[in-house]
């Protein structure tokens, strides 16, 4: 069968053959350089039901079918709240591997201007469109989605749960 495939005989023969060559050992990682997390940031993080709903309002932010049907009062209530839950739970988060660094690290940065754009927002009009694509980039990257059209395929109900200002952990 090995002559079939036209797979060389060891030196030695197969007799002699005691298998394939070690692997090289992997190299040294690359560490982050950040400090590691505070026990003040892993206490901060978020509880997964706090980090869902967080998921579900910028959903409704990023959606111009859900941003007509929420008044923009309700939408901008919980909107420093629920990103800073976002933060909280991807900022203590450390990677040695540059190419997944580099995605949490864009990811953060996203988090932080989506936030000053939610800052100037006052929620007397609709959110403004540069605040509603800094929404749509966070839950593509969130989500691995390639293009908004599947975004916006969503159209769901406005669950008022999801309005509302996540409260403190300990509450």
């Amino acid at each position: 069968m090995l002559a079939v495939f036209a797979v060389p005989e060891p030196p030695g023969g197969w007799d002699g053959w005691e298998g394939a060559p070690p692997e090289a050992p992997p190299g040294p990682e690359d560490p982050d350089p950040r400090l590691p997390p505070t026990a003040a940031e892993l206490a901060a993080m978020p509880d997964t039901t706090t980090f869902a709903a967080a998921i579900v309002w910028c959903g409704y932010l990023a959606s111009p079918k859900m941003v007509a049907k929420i008044p923009p009062a309700d939408l901008r209530r919980p909107a420093l709240a629920h990103i800073d839950s976002l933060l909280a739970t991807f900022r203590p988060v450390r990677r040695n591997h540059p190419e997944t660094r580099a995605w949490w690290r864009a990811l953060l940065e996203r988090l932080e201007s989506f936030r000053a754009l939610c800052e100037a927002w006052d929620g007397t009009e609709a959110p403004p469109l540069g605040l509603q694509a800094a929404a749509r980039a966070v839950l593509m990257q969130l989500n691995h989605m390639s293009s908004s059209e599947e975004l916006e395929a969503v159209d769901e109900e406005v669950n008022p749960f999801y309005l509302r200002s996540p409260s403190p952990r300990d509450a």
